[in-house]
């Protein structure tokens, strides 16, 4: 008993002409290829740390130019002033809940 979306063995699948042939049935051990898959990982992988070693250097010397013209070429009353600003929070005078200096605090680490 048979419905009427059935179609014989012998009729061609899908939309395909008479002519045509079916597609390869799937290999799915052998569908992968393993030499082109692991030369493309380690090519990228190559690609990939190349590309950091060149640019991490370029980062730093960005990093350090940047440091340069913002920090270390500032005016001398500015450059003063965030000196002056940076010892007294280091000091404990102002800024930080506790009001010990970085050299008492460092005595008292040193004494446990």
């Amino acid at each position: 008993m048979g419905t009427a979306t059935h179609q014989p063995p012998h009729a061609p699948h899908g939309h395909a002409g008479h002519g045509a042939a079916e597609p390869p049935p799937h290999d799915w051990e052998n569908e992968i290829n393993a030499k082109a898959t692991t030369i493309w990982v380690v090519g990228w992988g190559v690609i990939f740390f190349a590309a950091l070693y060149f640019m991490l250097p370029l980062f730093d010397r960005v990093l350090h130019q940047e440091i340069q013209k913002k920090v270390n070429n500032l005016a001398p009353t500015e450059r003063q002033d965030l000196e002056a600003a940076e010892k007294t929070f280091l000091s404990g005078q102002e800024g930080r809940t506790s009001k010990k200096s970085i050299e008492q605090v460092m005595q008292e680490m040193t004494r446990k």
